[in-house]
């Protein structure tokens, strides 16, 4: 429940990480309130009470993305178009990497008062719907990656990263698909201990509802537990996940420095095009007034 809540502000964040986020901007940010209402009620039954002020509360964080956030993600975007025309070093991709995790950082903070006042309103069924739609998505992830053969899983990963290359680059040829195919084969991903996680967080979501709803705490109590929550979603309690979550941070600047090092002047060019499109969209869009 409180992923898709981040969902509607990081929506587009995404850009910032020079992997494209494959959509049509303008017409995505434009929708993604409607879109995260329907996300949520697919993972709680959004009752007739709930519906109203939950648009109302997603309008009104979007509106504040909107004039707050996106003029940021415009000027970072432009900063960021002279690193596209050169090599980059890991740091450079890093620096890039980490003021997109800021700025999520910062987006969970000022969820915190929908996210409260939501789970305050649960009924116990639709905490029950909620641990359906969990298992649901457990097997789902479970049959897509952590069950998935050594050699289907690296294939998998090697085309889920040529996509997002391929968005901001253009095609790749054979040897900079080498230099793709080998960032797969040293990666630390884990599927199993990612999905151990994911079942973590959603054991830790589902307990902290439920003691919501039984002991009925105050508006402000009840945020301070949201904000623990959102806290153990974003650092692990578990030491292990979170140096797993560190390692793989760090691998990622690396294995983007690496792709964008082996490609061309012209694909930089498109690279550079696509980077000037988002910021170009991006201000339009922080432009709007509804």
């Amino acid at each position: 429940m409180l992923r898709p809540l981040l969902r509607i502000i990081s929506l587009l964040a995404c850009a910032l990480t020079l992997a494209g986020c494959g959509m049509a901007t303008r017409l995505a940010y434009n929708q993604s309130g409607e879109l995260a209402y329907w996300w949520i009620d697919g993972y709680v039954d959004v009752n007739s009470q709930q519906g109203p002020r939950l648009r109302e509360e997603l309008a009104s964080l979007l509106q504040w993305h909107r004039k707050t956030q996106l003029p940021l993600y415009a000027d970072a975007l432009q900063k960021l178009q002279p690193l596209a025309a050169g090599n980059l070093t890991e740091a450079q991709a890093c620096a890039v990497a980490d003021e997109v995790r800021d700025k999520l950082m910062h987006i969970s903070t000022q969820v915190e008062p929908t996210a409260a006042w939501l789970a305050a309103s649960l009924t116990p069924q639709q905490i029950e719907h909620l641990q359906r739609k969990y298992e649901k998505n457990s097997k789902e992830y479970s049959k897509d990656w952590s069950s998935l053969a050594p050699d289907e899983l690296r294939k998998k990963r090697i085309k889920q990263a040529r996509s997002r290359s391929e968005m901001l680059y253009g095609k790749l040829d054979a040897e900079q698909m080498a230099v793709l195919e080998s960032t797969v084969d040293k990666s630390d991903f884990d599927a199993e201990a990612t999905h151990f996680e994911r079942q973590r967080r959603q054991r830790d979501t589902l307990q902290t509802l439920r003691k919501i709803a039984t002991d009925k705490p105050s508006a402000a109590e009840t945020q301070a537990l949201i904000r623990a929550l959102l806290d153990r979603n974003l650092n692990s309690p578990n030491p292990a996940y979170r140096a797993l979550q560190h390692a793989q941070w760090r691998e990622a600047c690396a294995n983007f420095a690496k792709v964008h090092n082996s490609t061309t002047p012209a694909q930089r060019t498109k690279a550079l095009e696509t980077l000037k499109e988002y910021e170009t969209d991006f201000r339009v869009l922080a432009a709007k007034k509804s």
